[in-house]
């Protein structure tokens, strides 16, 4: 493709570096702020509080850190495959 007319592969690479910048950029408070907002986003929805299986992701730096929606879904009596690896790998302690 021409450089005036970019193909969609390349418009999505654009944007997916554009994103990835802008995420790396929050300070650790911002990042912490939306963890804990997507957090509370999540536990609020009727599909949530319905589901009996959910599955969450495991964040890499500078992303949404779910550990406490993790404790949350497990302290609810949500199944949550591999878990345990999940939880051990953040470090974050689930009783």
């Amino acid at each position: 493709m021409t450089e005036s007319n970019p193909s969609i592969s390349e418009r999505k690479k654009g944007l997916r570096q554009k994103m990835l910048a802008m995420r790396r950029a929050l300070s650790a408070n911002e990042t912490e702020s939306r963890s804990s907002s997507l957090k509370e986003n999540i536990l609020s929805l009727p599909e949530y509080k319905n589901a009996k299986k959910i599955m969450a992701f495991l964040a890499m730096k500078g992303e949404s850190n779910l550990d406490g929606f993790i404790r949350q879904a497990l302290l609810d009596g949500k199944d949550l495959p591999d878990h345990r690896t999940a939880v051990q790998r953040h470090g974050a302690v689930v009783t």
